[in-house]
C-alpha cells in the first residue's frame, strides 16, 4: 500500500538493492531488481533487471492522497503490475528477474540506477507513505492480486470483461448446405458494455 500527496516527487516503494547503505543511507549499489517505484508524475512502475532494466507501468497519476494497493509480479505469465486489484500493464516476454543475485530489501528508499522514468529525486526516498509490504515465494495470479485488494472491503474496478463465447448452430436439412450461427448467448460476466 502507498499514498502520495498531489505534489509528491515519487521514489522507491520497495525493491532489492545490492548495497545495504551508502553515504546517503539510501542504497546506491549498482544492482537493483524486482523494483516498485513512483515517478515524478505519479505513475507507478514495476521493473526487473535480468540483464538490463525492463519495466511495466500504469499511466495513472496516483498522487491523490489516497491509499493504493500495488502488486508487481514476474514469472511464467510475464512481468505484470496490478494497481487496486486491476492489471495495469504486462509484458509477456519477460519471464524472470536477475538470477544468482544477492541483495537487501529496501522499503521507501533506494537507488533506481538504469530504470526508466527516474531522476535524482525519484532514485532515493519515497515522497509519501508506505504500509503493509509483503513478499511471496511464488507469482501472484490476477485473482490473488484482486483478492488482496478486496480483502479490505473495497471492490476492484476491473472494467468491462470480455464475454465468454456461447454459440448455437443449425443446418438447413432441406439443402444440407445452408447453416446458421447465433452468438446472442455470449455475455460478459460483468454485464453488458
Amino acid at each position: 500500500w502507498f499514498r502520495a500527496a498531489p505534489a509528491a516527487n515519487g521514489g522507491l516503494i520497495a525493491g532489492f538493492n545490492s548495497s545495504i547503505t551508502s553515504g546517503s543511507g539510501a542504497g546506491s549499489g549498482n544492482s537493483q531488481d524486482r523494483t516498485l517505484y513512483m515517478d515524478t508524475t505519479g505513475r507507478v512502475h514495476f521493473g526487473v533487471n535480468p540483464t538490463t532494466p525492463v519495466t511495466v507501468s500504469d499511466g495513472v497519476d496516483y498522487r491523490d492522497d489516497t491509499w493504493h494497493h500495488v502488486v508487481g509480479t514476474v514469472g511464467p505469465s510475464g512481468l505484470s503490475i496490478y494497481v487496486d486489484g486491476v492489471l495495469a500493464d504486462t509484458d509477456p516476454t519477460i519471464l524472470w528477474a536477475r538470477t544468482g543475485y544477492y541483495g537487501y530489501l529496501r522499503i521507501g528508499g533506494g537507488a533506481l540506477n538504469g530504470f526508466p522514468n527516474t531522476d535524482t529525486s525519484t532514485g532515493r526516498w519515497f515522497d509519501g507513505a508506505i504500509d503493509e509490504v509483503a513478499l511471496y515465494k511464488s507469482t501472484l495470479t490476477a485473482s490473488e492480486a484482486e483478492a488482496h485488494y478486496e480483502a479490505t472491503g473495497r471492490t476492484a474496478n476491473i472494467g468491462n470483461v470480455a464475454p465468454t463465447a456461447s454459440f448455437t448452430t443449425s443446418v438447413n436439412p432441406g439443402d444440407g448446405v445452408t447453416a446458421s450461427l447465433a452468438g446472442s448467448a455470449s455475455t460478459p460476466p460483468d454485464g453488458p458494455p
